[in-house]
């Protein structure tokens, strides 16, 4: 029999408001198909100028198509709705290292 490989887990993005800013919480699979959600959402976020920390804790994996959208949200925002990631995820902080896009991470301790 064929081994297969268990489908990827679905994006499920959970958010929670405190002290005037949305606290995002991310739980399974970021990539190239379940990160448009995670735009729109942030897209929305932007347009109401919230300040927005992603806790990446339950993240199960991120893709590099994954990580270049992530990127791409914190530098859309950084002008009028400042977004911080949480630190507490090896896949993306493995992966970001590999990428080379570390630095572009703006990191904070989860809360």
């Amino acid at each position: 029999m064929p081994d297969r490989a268990a489908p990827p887990t679905p994006l499920e993005i959970g958010e929670d408001h405190r002290n005037g800013r949305v606290i995002m919480t991310l739980r399974g699979t970021l990539d190239e198909q379940t990160a448009p959600g995670l735009t729109r959402r942030l897209s929305v976020l932007r347009g109401k100028q919230h300040a927005v920390l992603i806790d990446v804790g339950a993240l199960r994996s991120i893709d590099e198509e994954g990580m270049q959208i992530l990127v791409a949200n914190v530098r859309a925002g950084a002008a009028r709705a400042p977004i911080t990631i949480t630190r507490d995820c090896p896949a993306l902080n493995v992966l970001a290292a590999k990428l080379g896009v570390a630095s572009l991470l703006p990191y904070e301790e989860p809360t």
